[in-house]
């Protein structure tokens, strides 16, 4: 009977860790990919030419539309294969624009 309820307690507290890691990774994914990613007042453009590489872009991003964390952009871009996919175009950068 004793280890039968150790048992249940230790499955508990793995539980418990397993969700609370959860939540918590949920909180940071969620604050990277939703919450506001620019530090300006006013929208602000960026270019993208035919001439423009991705590195210039991300100097542009730092310059011009002040990011918050060009490192997770980085990231997310990668994962999204962006720098193969740049298009050509003019771009709004809102102060409210998520990653």
């Amino acid at each position: 009977m004793k280890k039968k309820t150790s048992y249940k307690k230790l499955l508990t507290i793995i539980a418990s860790i397993v969700l609370g890691l959860s939540i918590i990774s949920g909180i940071i994914i969620y604050r990277i990919l939703y919450a506001p990613a620019f530090d300006i007042q006013e929208t602000t453009y960026i270019y993208i030419d035919e001439r423009k590489n991705y590195d210039e872009l991300l100097l542009q991003l730092q310059t011009s539309a002040h990011i918050k964390d060009i490192e997770n952009f980085k990231k997310l871009s990668s994962a999204t294969k962006y720098p193969e996919k740049m298009r050509t175009g003019r771009y709004a950068v809102h102060p409210k624009t998520t990653m």
